[in-house]
């Protein structure tokens, strides 16, 4: 019985010990470090409402989408220390709807902008010039990026007031 119990106790402290192996000790990376390299853009789309009040009239609403189409060299380099460059061309085009719908398209924007970068949480800051926009990372892998931004501007000029809210979306391809 003593031997029983002995045995019993070696094999119990054998399956511990095996247990505890620096296999679990594997590094997962961060989001600040998978966003390291070069990315292209593949898909934009921007869909929002603008809302018109002309001073005690009723306000009316125009819907706005707004696709990327035909992007050329579009990436996106993000490196240590935190900083990013864009460079390549994209075309917009956007559909207006304020009871008819109308569609315009911009051809080969430039799509050129450098900055810095700072990833907290699911939330990607990237600052160019002035302006501060953040992105929530909605999927980041080792090979695909997708980005959302909501924004809500409002402009006020005399007695006619416009607030335009978007939701823009991209999605970029490591390369």
């Amino acid at each position: 019985m003593k031997l029983f119990k002995n045995l019993f106790l070696i094999l119990t402290l054998t399956s511990v010990l095996i247990s505890c192996s620096k296999d679990d000790d594997v590094h997962v990376p961060t989001n600040s470090e998978k966003i390291i390299g070069n990315w292209e853009l593949n898909a934009y789309k921007s869909d929002g409402v603008e809302t018109t009040t002309v001073g005690t009239e009723d306000p009316f609403e125009t819907t706005i989408s707004v696709n990327g189409k035909t992007f050329t060299d579009t990436f996106t380099k993000f490196t240590h220390p935190n900083t990013l460059e864009s460079s390549g061309t994209y075309v917009l085009v956007t559909t207006t709807t304020i009871g008819e719908t109308t569609e315009e398209s911009e051809a080969a924007l430039p799509f050129k902008f450098s900055g810095n970068w700072t990833i907290e949480g699911d939330k990607l800051t990237i600052k160019n010039g002035e302006d501060d926009e953040v992105f929530t990372i909605v999927e980041l892998s080792e090979t695909t990026l997708k980005l959302k931004r909501d924004t809500e501007t409002t402009v006020e000029a005399g007695n006619t007031v416009v607030v335009e809210t978007f939701t823009t979306n991209l999605s970029f391809t490591k390369k």
